[in-house]
């Protein structure tokens, strides 16, 4: 992802600050855009006051090379790597990450000990990962705005919170081979109460490190 990041960069040209702006657009192509009208004869005297100031302006931006932006984009890359923080938080990240593969991977074979049950399985595993992460991503969220600036802990407590609920969840759904619908419901807790740790975490990382990687 950060080789592809910097490929990008060297690859894509910045957009033009303020290009897509209302009044941009007036000045660039006053003659498409005025109509007629008081409104109209306004904007256009406008639109040919701003045009020499506009032209100027890009005449003088200076043009940063492209791999400029590369070398800073490393250079800030490289605070990740040496705060200690940032290091802890991207262990655990690539931690949950694999737990999440494990469990995409593994979850469908698992089912398989309830014969007969795929189309419950599909149907309630799809309707409980969209609702259950869409909740719980929307509330950590909440939690994060509103109490963030009361305990600066708070993105951590809701990561720690949601890996160690994610433990009797898994148990919940792997250990009871017995009944389907209590490992139904585990899956549906473990969405619901286990799934809002990314945004969180990017948010401490934010916080830590340079906020532009």
């Amino acid at each position: 992802g950060f080789v592809i990041l910097a490929l990008a960069l060297m690859a894509f040209d910045e957009p033009e600050r303020g290009k897509f702006d209302i009044a941009q657009s007036v000045v660039v192509n006053p003659d498409h855009s005025m109509k007629t009208g008081s409104q109209a004869n306004g904007a256009y005297e406008l639109s040919m006051a701003s045009r020499k100031e506009l032209n100027v302006q890009r005449i003088e931006e200076d043009k940063t090379p492209k791999l400029k932006y590369v070398q800073e984009y490393f250079k800030a890359l490289k605070e990740l790597f040496v705060n200690e923080c940032a290091l802890w938080v991207l262990l655990a990240a690539c931690l949950r990450t694999q737990q999440g593969i494990a469990m995409g991977l593994f979850t469908n074979e698992y089912f398989r000990v309830s014969p007969g049950r795929d189309y419950e399985f599909n149907l309630l595993s799809t309707v409980s990962g969209l609702i259950g992460t869409f909740i719980c991503t929307l509330g950590t969220a909440i939690i994060s705005d509103n109490y963030d600036n009361i305990n600066y802990m708070t993105k951590a407590y809701i990561c720690i919170v949601t890996t160690m609920i994610s433990i009797p969840c898994c148990a919940m759904i792997y250990l009871t081979q017995s009944n389907f619908w209590i490992s139904m419901t585990g899956l549906f807790i473990e969405y619901l109460l286990s799934t809002g740790w990314g945004q969180p975490a990017i948010g401490i990382l934010s916080t830590v490190c340079d906020p532009a990687v």
